[in-house]
């Protein structure tokens, strides 16, 4: 992301658009350092909760700058992945923060983003098509389509929860860990295949850059398999109710 000033505008323009793009660098760079911590740290542990609190404002702080300056660098699609990257750490960090079995009022407001992207990104994308067009704003049509689909995956889960009132035992830390998972390969994506400029001439292209992101993905797929191993487990060896009152009588 770069802010391009005319020449001989004010220090302050400068200045501001400085900080915006430090903002933007710093903030993917600490979520994406911070979020390999997360994956990799034992789950609970104090170097699990240190990564989460560094993770999710960074996130924040990433992805509402990228959405608000993709407008006016003439990239109005890119402020899809900022919105949905913050919309997905906010929602798994208020996972976990939430008393299980409960819901409030931003969990309510928070499935509106997701059902205003699937709007946006699939009409962009079914008009593109119809145009005969195979890019949406110089986006490939394949960006907006996938994105289009992970929303209306958020959105369809939302529904869910917000229906039941909220989410219990395993599938409350299913909830965040997917979320937190699927930022934190957004940001990964963006940076590593999406800015391949950035890097050395001999990288690109290559799997090395291609690794982080594979990465996030295996680990992300281990800890959901792991957790929903162990939520199967507890709800096997939990008795009966009929076992545990012949229990209690005898």
């Amino acid at each position: 992301m770069i802010l391009h000033v005319p020449p001989g505008s004010p220090a302050l323009i400068r200045w501001g658009a400085d900080a915006l793009l430090f903002g933007h660098i710093g903030g993917g760079g600490l979520g994406i350092g911070s979020g390999f911590v997360s994956l990799l740290a034992r789950k609970g542990g104090r170097a699990h909760r240190w990564a989460g609190l560094i993770f999710v404002p960074s996130m924040v702080v990433m992805g509402v700058i990228g959405t608000a300056v993709s407008p006016l660098i003439h990239q109005p699609m890119n402020a899809n992945g900022g919105m949905l990257a913050v919309y997905l750490v906010t929602t798994s960090w208020a996972a976990v923060r939430r008393r299980p079995g409960t819901i409030g009022r931003f969990e309510i407001a928070a499935a509106m983003a997701p059902a205003a992207m699937v709007v946006w990104l699939w009409a962009a994308a079914a008009i593109a098509i119809g145009e005969g067009h195979s890019a949406v704003e110089g986006v490939p049509i394949a960006a907006p389509v996938v994105m289009g689909g992970f929303a209306l995956i958020a959105l369809v889960s939302d529904v869910r929860v917000i229906a039941r009132r909220g989410v219990v035992g395993a599938a409350r830390i299913v909830r965040h860990l997917w979320r937190m998972g699927l930022a934190l390969f957004i940001a990964t994506a963006s940076l590593f295949l999406g800015q391949q400029q950035v890097f050395p001439r001999a990288l690109r292209g290559s799997l090395i850059l291609a690794a982080p992101v594979i990465v996030v993905i295996v680990l992300t797929l281990y800890w959901l398999v792991r957790t929903l191993r162990a939520g199967a487990s507890r709800r096997k060896a939990r008795p009966a109710p009929t076992a545990a009152l012949l229990g209690e009588a005898a």
